[in-house]
């Protein structure tokens, strides 16, 4: 199975994905699963700046997410 890993923060508004890998220790893990993001959850972005916060829908929840958060979060796009 061949795809390509990249932060979540490169997602462009409207692009879909699914959540791979979360770098970070533990704790910082379990804020993000408390948030409702967690490996294998699909994302949507409804906003980004690319510099900045980004606005992303998990689920039927919205979060707004740092750009160094969304950085740590790997994802994959889904077809």
């Amino acid at each position: 199975m061949n795809f390509e890993l990249f932060p979540l923060s490169f997602l462009n508004p409207g692009r879909e994905a699914t959540i791979v890998a979360i770098k970070g220790g533990k704790g910082w893990r379990r804020r993000l699963m408390e948030m409702g993001v967690a490996e294998g959850m699909k994302v949507k972005v409804l906003q980004n700046s690319f510099r900045g916060p980004m606005v992303i829908s998990v689920g039927k929840t919205r979060l707004v997410l740092g750009y160094g958060v969304a950085c740590s979060i790997l994802v994959k796009r889904t077809k």
